[in-house]
């Protein structure tokens, strides 16, 4: 099942421009199979949701729900799922807020955001019951770092869009093994682990000492879905030797190798961390940023977390 993990209407959350209609009836439209409003410390209610559901005229088999997303004190951000209010905003660590809400799900929202490293100890805090590994918050590096360490801890993983306008709705979804018809079954199945990131991963070549893989990011239907190139080397005296043929590259496109028949992949950027670089796919798609998603205009006077 793909539900939509993290979006805002411009109802409840003044950063957001697309209605909490407009945001159902397009992941709808996209193939997905339900969406949870996560608006800024904002729980929608029973009756709500049922009138937007009217209104978007979407059959019943669509499920819409409702989360919400609080500022903690110390891990900034957090998707809450299944708390039975609204939490207003006040100074509560994550510790404070799971010990206030021990039925919900806490899900810590886009840690890796510009270019943050979250450690091991925080990734695997108790008090989490999953982590944000996607997102449109994110740089190409931050979503490659983000999985490599979803593959090297092995925590409870979803893609959240963290949406707040049409035009990337539903970019990337989260993948539920089995059937959610409602807030108290999210929740189980969050934490039981039973859910994954929207995303194709393949291996494609590499020498002992070197791993490639071709990484699928975002929702086929969406028209944000990227496609890059990852070079994983065994140690950094590896990756400074790849690292001299990807700025080897980089001069090369200067002087006409972007299109055509001998077009090569373009690099992107680099990941000393993780030993790893990341490349643009020759398979044709959506222009490429660096950015998993397009930038998005702020209203005046509004901010957003």
């Amino acid at each position: 099942m793909l539900i939509e993990m993290h979006c805002h209407s411009c109802e409840k959350s003044a950063c957001s421009r697309a209605h909490a209609v407009q945001l159902v009836i397009r992941a709808y439209k996209l193939g997905l199979q339900a969406i949870v409003f996560t608006d800024h410390h904002y729980l929608w209610g029973e009756n709500e949701l049922a009138e937007v559901s009217r209104e978007s005229e979407v059959p019943n088999h669509f499920i819409i729900l409702s989360g919400q997303e609080f500022r903690t004190s110390d891990f900034g951000d957090v998707l809450v799922y299944g708390a039975a209010e609204t939490i207003a905003a006040q100074p509560l660590t994550l510790a404070e807020l799971r010990s206030r809400y021990t039925e919900a799900a806490l899900v810590w929202a886009h840690p890796y955001r510009n270019g943050v490293i979250p450690n091991a100890a925080q990734l695997l805090d108790p008090a989490l019951d999953g982590i944000e590994i996607f997102s449109s918050n994110y740089t190409v590096s931050d979503a490659t770092r983000a999985l490599a360490d979803w593959h090297k801890h092995r925590f409870t993983a979803i893609a959240g869009t963290d949406t707040h306008a049409l035009t990337y709705t539903g970019t990337y979804p989260t993948v539920f093994d089995h059937p959610v018809h409602s807030i108290d079954a999210l929740v189980e199945e969050l934490k039981a682990g039973r859910c994954r990131p929207y995303i194709k991963e393949v291996p494609r070549s590499g020498a002992t000492d070197t791993v490639v893989s071709e990484l699928e990011m975002g929702y086929q239907g969406s028209p944000d879905r990227r496609v890059v190139i990852i070079k994983s080397y065994a140690d950094v005296e590896l990756w400074k030797k790849g690292e001299r043929s990807h700025e080897i590259v980089e001069q090369m496109l200067k002087k006409g190798f972007r299109e055509g028949r001998f077009r090569i992949p373009k690099p992107l950027d680099r990941d000393r961390n993780n030993f790893s670089l990341l490349w643009k796919s020759t398979r044709r798609g959506p222009p490429f940023t660096t950015r998993l998603s397009r930038p998005m205009r702020r209203r005046r006077g509004t901010t957003c977390a």
